[in-house]
């Protein structure tokens, strides 16, 4: 029987400056993040320590530092996190990131438009 360990951080709600019109990049808007690393945290389950484990408080900071710096895409910025948790946390085997830009500057009646990357080592 195979064991499948997920670290997630849902809902997380960020203002950023990303989008290819002058506008978003100017002004601004609320981006919402949905993150799941898979990782192996038997360590974790059997001595209660966190270093057996991927440290989501980690995870937050890491996408909130990115997020700081402007990018013209949504894949660009999912890239660069995606890069970073496999580049700071050896522990983690694949992503799945999800980042929607909420109530985007389109005319159409919608809550969101969103990128989804999902990448493994």
């Amino acid at each position: 029987m195979g064991k499948k360990h997920i670290v997630s951080v849902n809902e997380l709600k960020l203002f950023g400056y990303h989008g290819t019109n002058e506008e978003e990049r100017l002004n601004g808007t609320f981006f919402q993040f949905d993150l799941e690393v898979s990782t192996d945290f038997s360590e974790a389950i059997d001595s209660d320590k966190i270093g057996g484990t991927l440290n989501y408080v980690e995870l937050i900071g890491l996408i909130k530092k990115e997020n700081q710096d402007a990018s013209k895409l949504l894949e660009h910025l999912g890239g660069r996190i995606v890069k970073g948790i496999f580049k700071a946390h050896p522990l983690a085997q694949s992503v799945s990131l999800k980042i929607q830009k909420l109530n985007p500057p389109i005319r159409e009646d919608l809550k969101s438009v969103a990128i989804q990357i999902e990448e493994s080592r």
